[in-house]
């Protein structure tokens, strides 16, 4: 079971790129321990409240790995916002589920958690 999904993994926008990484997604891994952040993002040329996933990589080096849904945050990001979750499944790589993993395509790489 889990909490949540973080979408965007695959994205190099909004902060998902880093000078350690090409893409930040390239770090996340089950069982990794991300903190979730409030922000501003820019969507065609508006800014938009959104909730990134932070992962804390090495020497204190953090990177923005993905975002919560769009519909999920306008009602529930005081629920996650300074909270934290394990990475639970990566969803491109479910061996159980075509329709979850053309889900995943479709949202640009997608991670499942749990929080603590």
């Amino acid at each position: 079971m889990f909490d949540g999904e973080i979408v965007g993994l695959q994205e190099t926008a909004n902060g998902r790129s880093c000078f350690q990484h090409a893409c930040c997604e390239k770090t996340i891994k089950v069982g990794d321990v991300v903190h979730f952040q409030a922000t501003t993002v820019r969507v065609a040329n508006f800014d938009e409240f959104a909730v990134q996933a932070v992962l804390q990589g090495d020497a204190g080096h953090a990177c923005v790995v993905g975002f919560l849904p769009k519909a999920s945050i306008a009602r529930t990001a005081s629920r996650y916002v300074n909270k934290q979750a394990v990475i639970v499944s990566l969803v491109d790589h479910s061996p159980n589920s075509v329709n979850k993993r053309r889900i995943s395509k479709q949202n640009c790489g997608m991670a499942e958690f749990k929080l603590l």
